[in-house]
């Protein structure tokens, strides 16, 4: 068997072409067909017809016509893609994007095969990268695609849209023009109309070359990192101690909050920059609470908790029992002993102290709290202030407490509470976090 000129391609594949019948569509069915006999490939198609164009319909009816003539099943099917976006409050590009890849998908399972092939071209990759570039994105942005990507396969990523557009014509290619794609109206096609050309033409020919070399770089940079993590992530043990992650060099740190928010989330879409930086600096003050996405990193007693979002019931009052409560993302353990513990992430109360039962809460209007070491009380909110605490985040503070007393603020300080009294003490352990399982 001779070397294909698409890479990695696999012998005996299925693969289901993402097919608009524009340039890059039309181009990659033909030099798949061209392979298709000696690596013993199974073609079909999926036309997906917006509905934001007047020549939408045409389009799908000429995608059906070359799958007749090219003797490939089709599967074709019309969405109003704007009703899509405005359910789910996407733009346009984006809610177009993942319907198509929804319904690619779909039939993908439905027929029994193995890869979704798209047009992807160099062109569309260096856009991509000074998109994320221009989006503040790390390096994983910055690899940009990838020929092959779980079931995707983009095999024209090493070829320039002109060098697609010299195929055609060489071939007598026909196809349809996204005139969407002549509009200047998107950052995407300000960059590939403007701003790059200018680059290419004014700084450097070999703009778009010299990208694809970087890109390389930075993906071999990037698995590298991605492999220490992994490597420090699996050694590491849980719950992390700030000491530990102190030390690490910070470009390991911001990978393992990212890997973790990405295991108990199932995803670290959205998660930017800014937003690792606050919990590296949770993690730098040594106690507090910073909320992302719904959840929350809690530092508290030399420790870092990711818990669920700390949801209130509707009185806002969480009562502890003896033995394992599991609330609010945290996993209590109270026991009633003859003699008190302490420890970084325990709390002992003389039983008789306590009025009513212990519990778990949010903030309420007027709370007051007597921090150890000092003598009287001081209002909650206050206490928050110093501490320098977001306003968004306050109501959101756990705080373990009976009818009268606030005995914890987790994740900052703990009361002011009696030592070596007679009779049995309360002791609550915070033992673990439950991570919310995402079952999206």
């Amino acid at each position: 068997m001779t070397k294909s000129p698409l890479p990695q391609l696999r012998k005996g594949e299925k693969i289901l072409v993402a097919f608009s019948a524009g340039l890059d569509s039309r181009m990659l069915l033909e030099l798949l067909l061209d392979e298709q006999k000696s690596w013993e490939l199974e073609l079909a198609l999926f036309h997906l017809d917006h509905a934001l164009r007047p020549t939408s319909a045409e389009e799908a009816l000429f995608a059906e016509e070359i799958a007749r003539k090219k003797g490939l099943r089709i599967f074709v099917e019309r969405h109003d893609v704007e009703s899509y976006c405005r359910e789910r409050g996407l733009g346009i590009e984006e809610g177009a994007r993942n319907l198509r890849y929804e319904r690619l998908r779909a039939i993908k399972k439905k027929i029994g095969f193995d890869t979704i092939a798209t047009g992807h071209h160099l062109d569309d990759n260096v856009e991509t990268f000074f998109l994320n570039l221009i989006r503040g994105s790390g390096l994983p942005g910055l690899r940009g695609m990838e020929v092959r990507r779980e079931d995707l396969y983009r095999p024209l990523l090493s070829i320039r849209k002109k060098e697609l557009e010299a195929m055609a014509e060489e071939r007598g290619i026909a196809f349809v023009v996204d005139e969407s794609n002549l509009e200047g109206d998107y950052t995407r096609n300000r960059l590939r109309l403007d701003i790059l050309p200018k680059m290419e033409e004014d700084l450097s020919p070999a703009l778009y070359r010299t990208i694809e070399k970087t890109m390389e770089r930075i993906k071999r940079e990037d698995d590298l990192l991605s492999e220490l993590t992994d490597k420090i992530y699996l050694e590491l043990e849980k719950p992390w101690k700030l000491s530990v992650l102190r030390d690490l060099h910070e470009a390991i740190l911001y990978r393992l909050l990212l890997r973790w928010m990405g295991d108990v989330r199932g995803t670290t879409r959205d998660i930017s920059a800014h937003t690792l930086e606050r919990i590296v600096g949770t993690i730098h003050r040594g106690r507090g609470i910073t909320e992302i996405e719904g959840y929350h990193f809690l530092a508290s007693q030399g420790t870092l908790y990711f818990m669920d979002s700390l949801q209130n019931s509707s009185e806002g009052y969480h009562e502890l029992s003896l033995g394992k409560n599991v609330l609010l993302g945290m996993c209590l353990v109270l026991e009633e002993t003859d003699t008190p513990v302490y420890g970084d992430d325990v709390l002992s109360i003389p039983k008789e102290m306590v009025k009513g039962a212990l519990h778990l809460r949010t903030r309420r209007a007027g709370d007051r709290f007597t921090p150890s070491g000092m003598e009287g009380t001081k209002k909650l909110k206050d206490y928050l202030m110093d501490e320098k605490v977001p306003l968004p985040e306050r109501d959101k503070v756990p705080l373990i407490c009976d009818d009268e007393t606030i005995y914890w603020i987790v994740g900052y300080r703990k009361a002011e509470i009696p030592r070596n009294t007679k009779g049995k003490y309360l002791v609550l352990h915070q033992s673990e976090v439950v991570p919310k399982e995402d079952n999206s």
